[in-house]
């Protein structure tokens, strides 16, 4: 059975510090990487470009800087480039393990999916319940959505339910984790507030505020299980829904605009 190639493609922005480890990982399946890099403060492109000599597969790098930045456009971008059977999207502090590595090729071959989901699991909290879709087959027009949601949430457009692997892969964050870095929280919150409309007022936002804080720490603590995980996975959950009240008072402390009424005529 001829197994399938792989395009490994990643978005790179003041990565430098995670470039070695991700691509020494990706090595066992990559035929080629395709990166799209956005200026940053630190040696990202020189590190990317030193790989590029000494990688055995062909390494892509383009430049992405469009203002605001949508990660659900560049992602489409990292598509567009891709030349292999399947596109497979990475963030540059996730991991593959050799588990996975040995079995994923095989399992496309034999299944031949549109796309494929799988469990990223966290390096602080493991029993964290995170499943992603990473995988797509190539030359199916399958992308990313590209409205608003998409800026910072990115999610694909799939014509059918992705095929499930039961091998996980790591999402390695180490201090850069939620619960170590907190100016993640506001830097984050600050995106998120920034492309909100108040459309509801500051009394309705503030109930929505506290409606989508028990909202969001009981799905993060025992829906996706970050009870197992004792009092980190408490402390995740809790900052998960932390940043979900604060969108809503910062949103509401905006000058309010009235709602957009679509035109049915």
């Amino acid at each position: 059975m001829k197994l399938p190639t792989i395009t490994i493609t990643l978005i790179a922005r003041n990565e430098a510090h995670n470039l070695d480890a991700f691509i020494e990982t990706i090595a066992p399946i990559a035929d080629e990487l395709v990166v799209c890099y956005t200026p940053s403060s630190d040696d990202t492109l020189t590190r990317l470009e030193e790989w590029k000599v000494k990688t055995s597969y062909p390494v892509i790098i383009f430049q992405y800087a469009d203002v605001p930045f949508h990660f659900g456009k560049s992602r489409n971008e990292t598509i567009k480039r891709a030349t292999k059977d399947y596109i497979f999207m990475l963030d540059a502090d996730e991991r593959l393990t050799p588990a996975f590595c040995a079995r994923i090729k095989q399992f496309l071959a034999e299944k031949q999916p549109k796309a494929v989901s799988m469990q990223r699991q966290d390096d602080v909290t493991p029993h964290l319940i995170d499943p992603q879709t990473r995988i797509v087959k190539n030359h199916e027009r399958i992308v990313y959505a590209t409205d608003v949601a998409g800026q910072l949430h990115e999610h694909l457009e799939l014509p059918e339910p992705a095929v499930w692997f039961d091998e996980p892969f790591i999402h390695s964050q180490g201090k850069g984790h939620w619960v170590y870095d907190h100016d993640r929280l506001f830097i984050l919150l600050a995106r998120e507030v920034a492309r909100g409309e108040n459309t509801k007022g500051l009394f309705r936002e503030i109930l929505r505020a506290f409606a989508s804080f028990f909202y969001k720490f009981r799905k993060e603590y025992i829906r996706k299980q970050t009870y197992k995980d004792g009092k980190i996975g408490f402390k995740y959950a809790f900052l998960r829904g932390f940043h979900a009240f604060l969108i809503h008072i910062f949103i509401g402390l905006k000058p309010r605009v009235k709602a957009h009424v679509e035109n049915n005529h």
